[in-house]
């Protein structure tokens, strides 16, 4: 009987070590997301500037060509 309440103690010990084990993977994943996330949204941000500088820049040239022709 006392075999057992020690293997079931140690059990229950080496579940909750898991337990707390889980909890951190689980608080760095999390952790991780928000850091994709932000990452995602910087990157969002420069294909927006990009494609604004790029719009920009087609809008320069494409008035100079008008003017040339004139």
């Amino acid at each position: 009987m006392v075999a057992l309440t020690g293997t079931l103690r140690g059990q229950g010990e080496a579940l909750e070590e898991k337990e707390v084990a889980l909890q951190n993977m689980g608080a760095t994943l999390k952790e991780k997301e928000a850091s994709m996330s932000s990452l995602e949204e910087a990157a969002r941000a420069q294909r927006e500037e990009a494609q604004r500088n790029v719009t920009g820049e087609y809008l320069r040239v494409f008035c100079r060509f008008i003017s040339f022709r004139s």
